[in-house]
């Protein structure tokens, strides 16, 4: 988990390391094509199974045309979520504790970008881990990998040419997810998210 909290952190300060305006591009590209720099830092809930799982993560990408854009992002959960499973030795419910991390690209399509309320269309792809433990022992049960797909809705607020906060609505989509205590269906759902965003607009 901690290795995905450095993730987000490394994407947020990459944002800053580059050009904001030119990214390496002439003069005449640049009047082009407007490329652009941004990232900040994400707050997610997500409904998992029976209750809810609060994400922290961060993101770094380029913007293009003030229209598309696309970058890698990183998410870990902060909470652990209760999952009650059968024990099939004595046939009573034993409570386990789940969390999980995952990280990987976005897109991002902007419907408006102008004015000062914007409206963008995110998808991201992502992969990450999932652990499942006995909430009295701590003991791991299990740990396997997950693949998760994102589609969403985006209002972005414009408060500076340099930063932009918006709010999202999304459905994570969990693949390959199945265990023995959890399917794909216990842990897709809807998800709110909150993106404070730094970069040039």
């Amino acid at each position: 988990m901690r290795r995905l909290y450095k993730l987000a952190l490394v994407l947020v300060i990459l944002t800053y390391l580059f050009p904001q305006q030119t990214m390496g591009f002439s003069v005449e590209q640049e009047k082009k094509n407007k490329i652009n720099s941004y990232g900040g830092l994400v707050f997610n809930i997500s409904s998992v199974h029976k209750g809810y799982g609060f994400m922290l993560g961060g993101k770094g990408g380029i913007l293009v045309n003030k229209r598309f854009g696309f970058g890698g992002l990183g998410l870990g959960m902060l909470n652990k979520v209760e999952v009650v499973a059968q024990d099939p030795t004595n046939n009573i419910d034993v409570p386990l504790d789940m969390s999980m991390g995952y990280g990987g690209v976005f897109f991002e399509y902007f419907i408006s970008s102008n004015g000062p309320i914007q409206i963008s269309i995110p998808f991201n792809a992502m992969v990450g881990g999932l652990s499942i433990e006995e909430q009295e022992t701590k003991h791991s049960l299990e740990l396997h990998s997950i693949f998760i797909l994102e589609p969403g809705l985006r209002l972005r607020l414009k408060i500076t040419d340099y930063f932009q906060p918006s709010i999202g609505i999304s459905y994570k989509r969990f693949v390959g997810a199945d265990s023995d205590y959890l399917s794909n269906n216990d842990l897709s759902g809807l998800s709110f998210s909150i993106h404070l965003d730094f970069g040039s607009f």
